[in-house]
């Protein structure tokens, strides 16, 4: 499916929106996120963050680039799990 019609998804508030986003990116994600954070339980909630922040910030936004939409987010959901997880190191 073509990012166009996806984001007309996500426009219309469809589910299969983050369907089609998870087919489309999924394993890309997953990749992102992964090289940042190595347990494999934190990659996939950083990943259902991920989806869950691009179907919260899509309808205001339309993104001109999707793909880098979504990576930019993965990145930055990944960011934050390892900030998490160094600040309960520091305390320990």
């Amino acid at each position: 499916m073509d990012d166009r019609e996806i984001i007309k998804l996500y426009n219309c508030r469809s589910e299969d929106a983050l369907l089609e986003t998870e087919k489309k990116y999924g394993k890309l994600v997953s990749f992102i996120i992964g090289k940042l954070i190595k347990n494999q339980l934190d990659v996939e909630e950083c990943t259902n963050d991920t989806y869950l922040g691009v179907w919260f910030t899509i309808p205001p936004k339309t993104p001109d680039n999707l793909k880098a939409y979504i990576l930019k987010i993965a990145r930055n959901q990944a960011l934050k799990k390892l900030r998490e997880q160094l600040a309960e190191r520091k305390y320990l």
